[in-house]
């Protein structure tokens, strides 16, 4: 460990409010310049002892990680044509934020409306959504878009349509969430 790093160091462990160093090393401590850092990095003896917390570790590690899948899967709804609006509705996503991640995967936007599927191919997207109910909506969509190859502004105006047909009739799943209507 060089000086700089020792500094550092005890600048975190001077930071904690549980630490037990005591008011006269602390100013010690205080009083060292870099270049006494620099020596006192030289001893051959143990400063430092770490532990860890690993409840709060793993905590902190789970939400990273749903950070990062959060993150691949957004990055995958660009590349398969998500609209503004779907990134929106599913993401939080603003216009500002879609574009630039656009622009940042090198995916152009494809404006104007999806095209509509062919009455088989609108069926079978439907099968395919009923199908997966197990899924989290994020991924249904993602799912069945691979599936059928084809964008998901596609698969997202059938569902819409749907789903918002069958609310509007009563004959949908009662406590399914509205999807909101496609506009880039």
């Amino acid at each position: 460990m060089n000086g700089e790093s020792m500094f550092h160091l005890f600048r975190v462990v001077m930071s904690q409010e549980d630490s037990d160093i005591s008011p006269d090393m602390r100013r010690k401590l205080q009083a060292l310049t870099m270049q006494d850092m620099e020596l006192l990095a030289g001893c051959r003896c143990r400063i430092f002892s770490i532990s860890l917390h690993e409840d709060e570790l793993n905590r902190a590690l789970r939400r990273v990680d749903l950070v990062k899948k959060d993150r691949q899967l957004i990055h995958e709804y660009i590349r398969h044509g998500a609209s503004t609006a779907m990134m929106k509705s599913l993401f939080g996503m603003n216009r500002e934020d879609t574009t630039r991640l656009r622009g940042e995967l090198g995916v152009p936007n494809q404006g104007g409306r999806p095209c509509k599927p062919l009455p088989y191919e609108s069926s079978r997207i439907w099968d395919m959504w009923l199908s997966c109910r197990q899924m989290e909506e994020r991924e249904r969509f993602l799912h069945i878009a691979k599936r059928m190859e084809m964008p998901l502004p596609v698969i997202w105006n059938e569902i819409k349509s749907r789903t918002l047909g069958e609310n509007r009739h009563g004959n949908g799943d009662a406590g399914r969430k509205a999807i909101p209507r496609d506009a880039d």
